[in-house]
Parts: C-alpha cells; structure tokens; sequence
C-alpha cells in the first residue's frame, strides 16, 4: 500500500499506521527513500525524521499474507476468500440452480478494524482518506471497488485483467473494500449515478426481485433528508459467504443468501437494503470519530429503514417496525444495559448490539414525534 500524508505540525519523527501480526513487512519506503521501521501488536511505527508540517509525504509499504481467511460483520473481518463447499461435489447444484464449482471469489470486511489483515494504513474511523484499489484477478473474473472504475486492462497473455478503482471523496478507511469473483452485472443510472447490481454467476435472474426498488429508495431519502446521495456510484454486490450487509463506500456488500424472488414475498430485501443505504448518508457522508457512538451510524441506518418502510408500505408497516425495535431491545435489556453512547466497551464490535440498532431506531422515531417532522428533518439536514 501507499499512504499520502501530511504532519500537522513540526517534530513528527514518527507515523503509526495499522498492520495485522499476520502480514510480513518486507520494505518500508518515504518519499522514495527506505525508511526504518518497528513493530508493536497491529501497530506499524515508521520513522520520519524529515517530515515538515504540511508537507505531504508518500509513505509505501511493501508487504504479503497466506491463508488469510477473515469473516463477515461481526465475525473477525479482513480478507476472506471463497471455496466450493468442501462436503460437496464441484457438480453439486446449490440452491437457485447454480453449481458448487461457481462459488470462487473473494471480499473484504473493514468494519470496525479489520482492513488493517489486508491492508497496512490508519485502520480508525477518526480520521478520512481518498483511495484507490489496483486489483488483479483472472480475466473471467469482475471486480467492484470504491468509487470510480478508473481502468480495466487485460494481460498480455489474456488470463487477467487489472481493475483501477478510484474514490476521489474522503471517507473513513473502515469503509474501504474490494469484492471480486465470477458475477453477473447489471448497470443502471439514478440522477447521473451509476448503478451497479452484482451478484454470483447465475444469479443474475433475482437481481431485479432483490434490488427493483433502489431507485425509489435513493429519491426518497435523498428528497426527505434534503441531501442528495453524494458519492460518484453506488453498487450492490451480493456475495457468496457473507452475512447481513455493510455499508462500504458506495459499494454495499451484501450476502448472496439474502437475495430473493416474488414467489417468496413482496420485496423482501427491503429492510436490509434500504438499512445498508441510509448507511451511505449516517455512516459514510457522516462518520463516528470512535465507536462510543457508533449510534450515531447503526441507529440512524435503523431509522432510515424505518421510514422507507413506512413510505413504501404504510403507517401500519411503520408501527410494526416501531414495536418490534422495541421488543429486540427489550430483550437484551433483560441481560444487560448501558447507555447508547458509552466509552465502557470491551472492544468496538461490542458496540453493535441491540442498544445501537433497534433501540437508538425507537429513540430517533420517539424525538421525530416530539419534534414534528419539519423541525426533525431540517435538523437531520443540518446534522
């Protein structure tokens, strides 16, 4: 990896920056030149000695890992690649009507600290990045990253192609990612957006029964916030192996068993879209400086959801979504309370809980009523 950065101020004769124990340093280089270097837990610590405030320094990392195997959300993130099942034959049909051979590929997961098992940079949501992805993988094979395809050149020998992503707007590195695999695209555009449906090879007849809705969601909350979605693109990839969502940088990773169909009931990846979306304003436009409040991303998603709901399917919909929030954090209450911003947490992941979702969701549905819907959403605007 390569780091652009600029000391705030004069004497910085160190930088920190996050690598995983897993991954082996080979060189460190500043500005061209090698650069000295230490280690501590996932800590990086690179001498600078001449490093001038407001001088911009490119800092390179030059580094590998094996057997990397991270999980989804919640579940020890990083890089995590995607096998066949290994109790099923390569011909075996999954469900859809796909083989079990087509399961290849692979993703990554940020969030909360797990970009640092593949990539070596400030791995903390306190501070914001642009960023561009360079990724080789075999020439059948697509893949999706942040922001802007910039290039997709092919091998001379033609067995890969190279894909240059590229995110010219800062954003938290935790919502950093690159998926890629055999996929089946569909592309659209939404007010000069670009639109990315991605979902395994073979199942590209559930992509508009999975995402139809999109665009609905975009204007709503775009028009109902009174701040339209704001980054270049917005794909959403369904992906083999991955749980739930998240909410990377206009790339939405989604897991491949969330798709759906009609037969199985009306728009039933609603809910989890229009959650992953609203991400893209409360989350992703802003951003939690540390998981104390990691609230202030989950609880506003969880609301964002609730209100697609009930535009799109009625206050009756709305009021469900209400008590059942309510019941979730009823619940784990009776195990556990805490405030919904706390510093008293074990580590970040234990801040995604049902405090975070379906409570600070029933706060921000609660203070909407006092307040009014006019005044709630010019402060949501403002905010």
């Amino acid at each position: 990896t390569e780091n652009t950065l600029a000391p705030l101020r004069d004497g910085v004769k160190t930088i920190v920056l996050n690598a995983s124990k897993a991954l082996t340093i080979s060189e460190v280089t500043v500005d061209g030149g090698r650069a000295s270097f230490k280690r501590d837990e996932d800590r990086l610590l690179i001498d600078t000695p001449n490093a001038k405030k407001g001088k911009a320094m490119k800092v390179k990392i030059v580094y590998a890992g094996k057997n990397q195997q991270g999980g989804g959300f919640g579940s020890g993130g990083g890089w995590h690649w995607i096998e066949p099942q290994k109790n099923l034959a390569a011909d075996a049909m999954l469900p859809w009507g796909v083989p079990n051979s087509s399961r290849q590929g692979f993703w990554t997961q940020g969030e909360t600290n797990y970009n640092r098992e593949w990539a070596v940079t400030w791995d903390y949501p306190n501070d914001l990045a642009t960023s561009e992805t360079v990724t080789t993988a075999p020439a059948e094979w697509s893949v999706i990253g942040n922001g802007v395809l910039k290039s997709e050149k092919k091998s001379a020998d033609g067995k890969t192609k190279t894909w240059t992503w590229k995110m010219d707007q800062p954003h938290a590195t935790y919502l950093l990612a690159i998926y890629g695999g055999p996929l089946d695209i569909k592309k659209d555009s939404w007010r000069g957006k670009g639109l990315w449906y991605v979902v395994p090879k073979g199942l590209g007849y559930l992509i508009d029964d999975s995402f139809g809705d999109t665009k609905d969601m975009l204007s709503f909350f775009s028009d109902r916030i009174g701040v339209q979605y704001a980054w270049p693109k917005y794909a959403q990839v369904a992906m083999w192996d991955f749980g739930g969502g998240m909410e990377n940088v206009s790339a939405t990773i989604l897991g491949a068993g969330s798709l759906t169909e009609a037969r199985e009931g009306f728009r039933d990846m609603s809910s989890l879209n229009s959650h992953e979306l609203g991400h893209q304003w409360f989350g992703d436009l802003v951003t939690c400086k540390d998981w104390v409040d990691a609230w202030l991303n989950e609880s506003f998603a969880t609301f964002m959801e609730m209100i697609y709901m009930e535009h799109a399917q009625g206050a009756n919909t709305y009021a469900w979504e209400i008590e059942n929030a309510m019941q979730g954090y009823f619940r784990e209450s009776r195990r556990y309370k805490r405030p919904i911003s706390t510093k008293l947490y074990k580590n970040g992941d234990a801040m995604f809980d049902s405090h975070t979702y379906p409570k600070g969701g029933a706060v921000l549905h609660t203070l909407r009523r006092k307040l009014g819907d006019d005044t709630y959403y010019a402060a949501l605007k403002h905010y």
